[in-house]
């Protein structure tokens, strides 16, 4: 555009970037953007007035012009530490959050000062995954600003994304000394805290933000989550449904009252809640994600196993697929090398190998990566032609999750591959152990009372602690003289047995086991296994020993709400807790059928 004739330009220029500079300050952002416009046609070669059309046009959502604008305002002045700002802010609005890293990091290193460059890296650095780097440069961000809220706020929570869930309680509470009014902090302390296995003091810490600000819905359902962490599902209903009333399609609200549904097994109440969720965020991860779970649990299995793809890449559902670009879709095809790769635990490998002998009957040849405590049973398994640890040490066509094969064959209930077993035990291994079974003529019968804690994950943390039970819960079985009980406990629970001065009715042969192979030997000698939920109970089944699965109330999708039989494994009997919690009328069944057990056999 050609600057207006005679002396009016700078004039009209200085007035129209003062009403321009006005409407921005006061939000007016269209009405800026045309005062912008009139401006520059005034002034082309202003960068403040191509800074000030982005500015506008950012305000207004339109980040592809304002990108444009800043573009401009860059090419008339490559140093301008607005002019990368605004480009870098755009760039990470549209999603390229690569380039973004690369505009800021110029402008930091032009403009070592540059609060906002500063902050504006670390967002990008967040948005890309890369928490470490993110939480440097807020760091930055608050020396060189150190009232700086945003970067106060999210410099905590890069800390949690990058594992340093103590660091970060450390920085929240500081923070919070010195703004005990801040809702947002006091918020996400609570979640950190959660995150550290913490629930009671990240309940305190909503319940006080709720006595600052009462109603505050986000903080409502957060202490909800709490009140599930720690058993109270009463109050984590009641906290839900308040939430509710003050926000009737409020997302978070309606998903963790899908979840509490789910621990008390109305399933068709969660998947309501769930559908109504995803009518808003059809994206939304942990809706699909335990809506997945609901049908399985019913026994929609074809439904179920579609929207448990969903988890795959989510940190804390399910792994990241090797390579992405070559994932097996449906069956696998005659002739090519396929990967079937471990993604989650022990139990879950061992229940999904069995679908090696369909891919191979698929023709094709089949690499197994998983953990190295499993080489030596899966290399025995049928369909198995080679194991690995990584998935890097693997050559390979295409690669498949192990849990994603029920998918790609359309498994029903009505076609379960249960050919049992499809695990053994070689004659070295239950030769080996032999010797330091019982061995007076007994039934054996081994136990299970505890599952791994794992402490990062506060859902798998949640379920660990309600599908295990102390030892003490089971002297009723203990009792009985006519059995000889051998502990397969691995891991801290173990040294219950000597804490309980248990050594002589309860053999414990674990000290010596290596890999699962091992403790198949051991399961190979013994006439019975009672277990809770853990990998121990699929290692049974899959070598067709008799397993007692002690389920608790909210189980597993693979009992089918505690249904007795089970269609996975055709040896297992599931005894479900009837209420939540309840392992007294579990452990009293159990030893009923157990005396039973024990007639039978003398």
């Amino acid at each position: 555009m050609k600057p207006c004739r005679a002396q009016a330009p700078d004039a009209s220029a200085v007035g129209r970037m003062e009403a321009a500079e006005a409407a921005l300050r006061e939000g007016r952002f269209t009405a800026a953007e045309a005062a912008y416009r009139v401006a520059l046609a005034y002034a082309p070669q202003s960068v403040a007035a191509c800074l000030g059309l982005g500015d506008a046009l950012c305000g207004q959502g339109r980040l592809q012009e304002a990108g444009a604008a800043y573009a401009c305002a860059a090419r008339l002045d490559p140093a301008s530490a607005a002019a990368l700002r605004g480009l870098g802010l755009t760039a990470s609005g549209l999603g390229r959050h690569d380039e973004a890293v690369a505009l800021l990091g110029r402008a930091v290193r032009l403009h070592p000062r540059d609060v906002q460059a500063h902050f504006l890296l670390a967002e990008a650095l967040r948005a890309l995954g890369r928490p470490r780097q993110a939480a440097a440069y807020y760091g930055q961000t608050l020396r060189l600003a150190p009232g700086h809220a945003a970067a106060t706020l999210h410099y905590g929570l890069a800390l949690v994304a990058d594992g340093r869930v103590r660091e970060a309680v450390t920085w929240y509470e500081r923070a919070l000394q010195e703004n005990p009014g801040d809702v947002l902090l006091r918020n996400d302390l609570g979640h950190a805290l959660r995150r550290m296995g913490s629930s009671e003091a990240a309940r305190e810490q909503f319940a006080a933000l709720l006595a600052q600000q009462p109603g505050f819905v986000p903080a409502l359902v957060n202490y909800a989550v709490t009140c599930r962490d720690l058993g109270d599902g009463a109050a984590a209903e009641a906290a839900c449904d308040e939430a509710l009333a003050r926000a009737p399609d409020y997302c978070p609200a309606l998903f963790t009252l899908g979840v509490l549904r789910q621990d008390v097994r109305r399933h068709e109440e969660a998947l309501a809640l769930f559908d109504r969720v995803l009518a808003q965020a059809p994206d939304n991860v942990p809706a699909r994600w335990n809506k997945a779970l609901s049908l399985l649990a019913l026994g929609r299995l074809a439904e179920g196993f579609a929207l448990y793809e969903t988890g795959l890449g989510h940190k804390d559902l399910r792994g990241m697929p090797p390579d992405p670009s070559r994932r097996l879709a449906g069956r696998p095809h005659a002739g090519e090398r396929l990967l079937l790769w471990a993604e989650q635990g022990f139990g879950d490998v061992i229940q999904f190998i069995r679908y090696a002998a369909l891919c191979k009957a698929c023709g094709a040849e089949t690499v197994v990566a998983c953990p190295p405590a499993l080489h030596r049973l899966l290399l025995r398994c049928p369909g198995v032609d080679a194991v690995c640890e990584e998935p890097a040490e693997a050559q390979y066509d295409r690669c498949v999750a192990l849990m994603s094969l029920p998918h790609c064959f359309g498994t029903t209930l009505d076609d379960i591959p249960a050919e049992i077993p499809y695990l053994s035990v070689s004659e070295e291994a239950r030769a080996a152990w032999a010797s330091l079974l019982p061995c007076d003529g007994r039934p054996r019968v081994g136990l299970v009372w505890a599952g791994g804690l794992r402490l990062d994950m506060p859902e798998a943390r949640l379920a660990d602690s309600r599908r295990s039970l102390p030892l003490t819960r089971l002297l009723p079985l203990l009792s009985r003289e006519d059995i000889a009980f051998v502990s397969l406990q691995k891991g801290e629970a173990a040294g219950q047995i000597r804490e309980l001065g248990l050594e002589g009715r309860l053999a414990d042969p674990m000290d010596g086991v290596r890999d699962f192979m091992d403790t198949a030997a051991i399961v190979a000698g013994l006439d019975l296994v009672i277990s809770v939920d853990t990998a121990v109970v699929h290692l049974a089944g899959a070598l067709g020993r008799p397993v007692w699965v002690l389920s608790r109330f909210d189980a597993c999708w693979r009992w089918l709400c505690n249904r007795e039989t089970n269609p996975w494994y055709p040896g297992v009997r599931v005894f479900g807790q009837p209420a939540p919690g309840d392992w007294d009328a579990v452990v009293a069944r159990v030893a009923g059928e157990l005396a039973r057990f024990a007639l039978e056999r003398e």
